[in-house]
């Protein structure tokens, strides 16, 4: 259930942060757009910023193909091609919904209204557009645009597809320092959190997992030491001797698998249970005390070799250089102080 859950947050988180971007490119963008628009493929994202075009009850809507705009809508424009524009022109219809720019007390202003009036002239057309929240005497101001004044102050962007008002709040919001704030930045660190602490608990949940996986590592050793001593003691009863005793010490030899050799397995560790101390009376049970430290010397060698992994060459080379320095040839002839 809670994997379920956990991937259900990732999928939303994955959209969100989706969603945020795409609506932060549109607010940056439209910041920097002359038309404050966000342009892509001929068609431009704007929000509306007045109310003429709101629902007004004088004015019925519900035939036409694009109903009453609520302030702080996003609008979807159609703009005007560069290349042979009239028949852009041509294509608009009564009652369609434009975007234009339009000279306002000596400032030019973008507005939204709709086509209340076409009268085709020679070479374009002139569309005068009012906005539907008209005052309560059926008055309001109209523009007129006509489309064959060339660089004129009045002059169509373009034709309203669609219009979405929650999107269009989240934009108006995302313009705002504080919006863009409470909106992105602190969903997106709160989303981080989650992200650093999910990441912090896998790391403690692995560092569990292995703290666990030692534990019975160790557990088994311990068993498997507790087994080894338990066979030593009655080893120990069969022969009368005692592991790492002074007196009568019990030698034994170690290897990987079966009692016989087989390739593959690693060196016989000869005489464990000799140590510096075992060894006196080792010396003093065989009376050879050649032999003792001989045997002591040969166990040293093989442990490096098998469980250490120190090369045979490097002990070797001590023993040859010994041989060198008291001018013999044998290792039999090297005296118990030289061993």
């Amino acid at each position: 259930m809670k994997k379920k859950i956990g991937k259900i947050f990732d999928v939303l988180m994955y959209i969100f942060i989706g969603f945020a971007a795409i609506f932060t490119i549109i607010s940056v963008s439209s910041k920097k757009d002359p038309n404050d628009a966000f342009t892509i493929g001929g068609r431009q994202l704007m929000v509306v910023e007045t109310e003429s075009m709101e629902k007004n009850d004088l004015v019925d809507v519900s035939d036409y193909e694009i109903k009453s705009i609520k302030k702080d809508s996003i609008i979807c424009v159609e703009t005007v091609p560069e290349e042979n524009p009239y028949e852009f022109y041509d294509d608009i219809e009564m009652y369609d919904v434009l975007t234009f720019k339009y000279m306002v007390a000596n400032r030019q202003e973008i507005i939204t209204h709709r086509v209340i009036d076409i009268e085709e002239i020679d070479g374009g057309f002139i569309f005068t557009l009012r906005g539907d929240n008209i005052n309560e005497d059926g008055t309001t101001s109209s523009q007129i645009i006509n489309t064959t004044e060339e660089e004129s102050f009045n002059y169509i962007i373009g034709k309203v597809k669609w219009t979405n008002y929650p999107i269009g709040l989240i934009v108006t919001a995302l313009k705002s320092k504080v919006g863009l704030i409470c909106m992105i930045i602190i969903p997106c660190v709160i989303l981080i959190g989650f992200e650093i602490m999910k990441i912090v608990n896998e790391f403690n949940k692995d560092k569990i997992e292995k703290n666990k996986d030692k534990e019975k590592e160790l557990e088994m050793k311990n068993l498997e030491l507790l087994e080894l001593k338990k066979r030593l003691e009655e080893l120990e009863k069969i022969q009368g001797k005692k592991f790492g005793d002074t007196e009568e010490p019990l030698l034994v030899s170690v290897r990987s698998g079966a009692r016989a050799s087989m390739p593959g397995m690693m060196d016989t560790i000869l005489n464990l249970g000799l140590n510096d101390v075992s060894v006196e009376g080792f010396a003093k049970k065989t009376g050879n005390p050649r032999f003792a430290y001989d045997s002591y010397r040969r166990f040293i060698q093989m442990y490096s070799d098998v469980v250490m992994e120190v090369p045979k060459s490097f002990f070797e080379k001590i023993i040859d250089e010994l041989k060198e320095e008291k001018g013999v040839h044998f290792d039999t002839e090297l005296t118990v102080d030289d061993l």
